[in-house]
């Protein structure tokens, strides 16, 4: 009995008794490492099985496409407008990162090296009613309250800053593994953007 392989070890095939299979083994002598070749039938079920798979996979995408074109899928997105309906002041200077409003008041982080405050602004004016500035190697981003601390991110410097909310009085500095970018909050979580498709759930206490 004779295959591709050491003539001494070589199976015959399985559907074909006493036959020597046509598939080339994969058979070391030298080494004695024996892997059982694949017997010609077993490669004919598995290319029709591979061919049948295709045209399932032709018609499936076939029927999803009529199904689609019936249902209406394929309908434009609905574009939404916006009317302008007033316009207020605003420190032109100011490289905004953050900005939300909180129990009436409207809060501004702003980034640059050597330029990044946070301040509470007077919406009438533009006016910072109250302002925090931070060291040079700063690039503050996104702010954010929740449960009466005022949460701020950095971009690359991987910390984020905690003070209270109401007083603006520092209360501490989180390492943080990521660039911080956007921040928000669902009442319950902090919500951080990286730049990128991604938003991270955190919890305050983390």
């Amino acid at each position: 009995v004779f295959c591709y392989g050491c003539p001494e070890i070589a199976p015959t095939c399985a559907f074909r008794s006493g036959v020597p299979c046509p598939v080339r083994t994969f058979l070391s002598c030298e080494r004695q490492i024996v892997r059982p070749p694949v017997c010609i039938a077993k490669v004919k079920f598995f290319v029709k099985f591979a061919s049948m798979t295709r045209k399932f996979s032709s018609l499936l995408a076939l029927t999803v496409l009529l199904l689609c074109s019936l249902t209406g899928c394929g309908a434009r997105v609905r574009q939404y407008k916006v009317k302008v309906e007033k316009e207020y002041p605003h420190d032109v200077s100011s490289y905004t990162q953050g900005l939300f409003f909180d129990g009436g008041k409207f809060y501004e982080s702003t980034g640059q090296y050597g330029e990044s405050t946070f301040r509470i602004v007077d919406l009438e004016t533009g006016s910072a009613l109250k302002k925090m500035d931070f060291a040079p190697k700063y690039f503050v981003e996104g702010s954010v309250i929740l449960d009466g601390k005022l949460y701020i991110l950095t971009w690359t410097s991987k910390v984020a800053f905690v003070y209270d909310a109401e007083t603006l009085e520092y209360l501490q500095t989180y390492s943080y593994p990521r660039e911080g970018w956007g921040l928000t909050t669902d009442g319950k979580n902090l919500i951080a953007s990286n730049g990128s498709s991604r938003l991270y759930f955190m919890l305050a206490e983390e």
